[in-house]
This record gives structure tokens, C-alpha cells and sequence, in this order.
């Protein structure tokens, strides 16, 4: 494989990584559209221009909440009781657990994603059905009930839809992250017993490995879709989606993400008084608005050719940035810098990495896929 073909691979893989470690800042639920959000824009900045780059808009906003409907399920408690095993044997029930959680996530994830890039045309009746079956996995969300979700769509896909796209990345999706969620816990299982060697526990980020990992079966399911010539079919998303989407990008994610850390610093008195973190608390309401009202004055031709994937660029750059600047001051402010730890590092890192493919100005081609 050339340079050029690995590419791709590498670069979604250090954008998961990084994205699914900022999650971890921010809460599973609220903290999962980050990954959900990067996973669509990573295929738009990536792929080919045209009807790739034209479905950015609705996958994006389709995986943001697919992945957040994964989002609901929580395995710290697993982990730890895996972790806490007296030996590998012992604890297969637990990985084989985590392994079927991560598959539902991932697999949900990536169904949502693939229905924003199905070279099968979105109707009316699939919106109806993939909303309304959220509906179900947002007011129960318990793993039996997300796992029939995810079996559903596919089921539906397979018998009415017949989308190949929606298979792929529904099946790279689940088998990706459920490898994913099980390998990142094995290492660490086997690193804190001195498997690993001993010196630095690289074994221990487990968020950015399953992140990395993830990104891999993501782009392998682009691949899939580019060499099967399985091209995003035509929706004709209107300005309205556009901006919308942009606005749950660049306002809605950041400022949940930035609401987290305004609780997190409000449990303490001792950094900020009621009466300053409420102006703190203001000025970012009047910047988001500000963000807000600008993301509708942009003109339509922002969202067409050159002028989008600058527009695209531009945002990431700003989502990669800020969200690693919140996630290390939620904790600086609060616990000094005797917190810091690799992970932040890894923020600023991987971010800077990024932003040298965000900063190339030319029209990305099907030569580097």
C-alpha cells in the first residue's frame, strides 16, 4: 500500500483518536457527538469532491446522533470490573459484554452515518423509521433495546432499502468498534499485570487507541464504498440543512462541551465566585449567538466547490482547537496542573497534525484514495 493510500487511513484514525478521547471530557451521551460529528467530516475532507462532499451536511448531523444514541450505554462499571479480574479467563463474560457494547455503538454510529451517505436516495418513510426507532433507543436506552435498533435498520436495509452503503458501514461500524472497545481493555488488562513491560504505560490510553482503531474500519468502509463506485446519491439539501448543520458543528457540540465545564467549574467555589462564572458563563452565550447569527448570514455559495471545503476547513480547525482548550481547562482551572497528563498532550499533538491537512489548499482527488 503507497503513502497515498494510507493516508486517508491515518488521518481518520488520528481524528477518531482524538475525538473519541475529547468524548471522554465530556460525557458519553453529549460527549459522543464529537466522534459522530468528526467521523462525517472526515469523509468530506477526505474523499473525492463532488457527491461525497455534497451529503457532508446530512451525515452529519445523522451520524452525530447515531453515534449519540450509542452514547447511552455505559461501561465504566465493566471495565472496572473487568480490570479487577483475578485472571483473563475469569473476566471473558465481562470482554465478550464489552465487545457487544461496542458493536452496538459503533454499529449505530455507522448505519446513521451510512444513511447520510447511501447511493440509494433518502426518503421520506426511512427518516420516519430511523427517527422513530431512536425515539425508542433515546427513551430506553438500555443495551437489548439498542442492539434490536441496530438489528432493525439492518433487517429494513436488507428487505426494503437495499442500500450497500448502509450495509458496509453498519457492519465495519459494529466490527470495528466492538474489536475496538475489546482490544483498548485488553491491553490495559494486560499492562497493569506487567505484561507489557514496564516504563511508560502506553497501554493505559485506552479512549485514544479505541479512537485510532475505530478510524481505521471507518475509512476501510469509504474504501469499500469508493472501489464498489457506491456514490452518495443526490438529496438536495436545502440552505436551511446546511446552516443547520453547521450550527449543531460549530455552536450546539462546543456548547454543550462548554456547559460541561461550567458545571465542572461550579462545584467548586473556590475557583470561581457565582457572580464571575456567571459573566464567564455570559460571555460565551454572547459569543455562540454571535457564532450563531454569522452561520446564518454566510451566502449560499459558501456551501458549493472551493468555497465549502474552505468553509469546512475553517470550522474543523475551530471544533479541533476549542474543544481541546475547553477539555484542559475544565480540569486546569479546577485541579491546577499537577493534572495534567499525557492524553492533553496527545490534544495539542494531534490537533496540530491535523491542522496541516486542514491547512492544504488544494481540491483533494481520487488519486489519494
Amino acid at each position: 500500500m503507497s503513502f497515498k493510500e494510507l493516508r486517508p487511513y491515518l488521518v481518520t484514525a488520528i481524528l477518531m483518536s482524538l475525538a473519541w478521547s475529547l468524548r471522554g471530557q465530556f460525557g458519553h451521551l453529549k460527549g459522543a457527538l464529537i466522534p459522530g460529528a468528526l467521523s462525517a467530516v472526515a469523509v468530506a475532507l477526505l474523499s473525492p469532491a463532488g457527491p461525497w462532499r455534497e451529503a457532508l451536511w446530512r451525515s452529519l448531523l445523522l451520524s452525530a446522533f447515531g453515534f449519540s444514541l450509542g452514547g447511552q450505554l455505559g461501561y465504566g462499571s465493566l471495565i472496572r470490573e473487568i480490570l479487577a479480574s483475578t485472571s483473563l479467563s475469569v473476566s471473558t463474560a465481562g470482554f465478550l459484554k464489552l465487545f457487544f457494547i461496542g458493536a452496538v455503538w459503533g454499529g449505530l454510529g455507522m448505519t446513521y452515518l451510512g444513511l447520510g451517505l447511501s447511493e440509494k436516495p433518502i426518503k421520506t418513510r426511512d427518516l420516519l423509521l430511523w427517527g422513530g426507532l431512536a425515539l425508542l433507543g433515546w427513551f430506553v436506552p438500555e443495551l437489548p433495546v439498542l442492539a434490536f435498533l441496530f438489528a432493525a435498520l439492518q433487517l429494513y436495509n436488507l428487505l426494503r432499502k437495499k442500500s450497500k452503503t448502509i450495509a458496509v458501514f453498519g457492519t465495519l461500524g459494529a466490527l470495528g468498534f466492538g474489536t475496538g472497545f475489546l482490544l483498548s481493555v485488553l491491553l490495559l488488562f494486560l499492562g497493569q499485570r506487567g505484561f507489557l513491560g514496564e516504563g511508560w504505560p502506553w497501554w493505559s490510553l485506552r479512549d485514544q487507541f479505541l479512537g485510532l482503531w475505530g478510524g481505521l474500519f471507518i475509512w476501510g468502509a469509504v474504501k469499500q464504498s469508493l472501489q464498489a463506485d457506491l456514490l452518495p446519491a443526490p438529496w438536495g439539501a436545502g440552505p436551511l440543512v446546511q446552516k443547520g448543520a453547521l450550527s449543531v458543528y460549530l455552536v450546539w457540540i462546543p456548547g454543550i462541551s462548554t456547559y460541561n465545564a461550567l458545571r465542572h467549574w461550579g462545584m467548586d467555589p473556590s475557583i470561581f465566585s457565582p457572580l464571575p462564572l456567571g459573566i464567564i458563563a455570559l460571555g460565551f452565550v454572547s459569543f455562540f449567538s454571535l457564532l450563531f447569527a454569522m452561520i446564518l448570514r454566510l451566502k449560499n455559495e459558501k456551501f458549493s466547490g472551493a468555497e465549502e471545503r474552505k468553509l469546512l476547513s475553517r470550522s474543523t480547525f475551530f471544533f479541533l482547537w476549542y474543544l481541546s482548550f475547553i477539555a484542559i481547562a475544565k480540569e486546569m482551572l479546577r485541579y491546577g496542573w499537577g493534572r495534567w497528563e499525557f492524553g492533553f498532550t496527545l490534544f495539542l499533538v494531534f490537533s496540530l497534525l491535523l491542522t496541516g491537512v486542514l491547512l492544504q489548499r488544494k481540491e483533494e482527488s481520487s488519486d489519494l484514495v
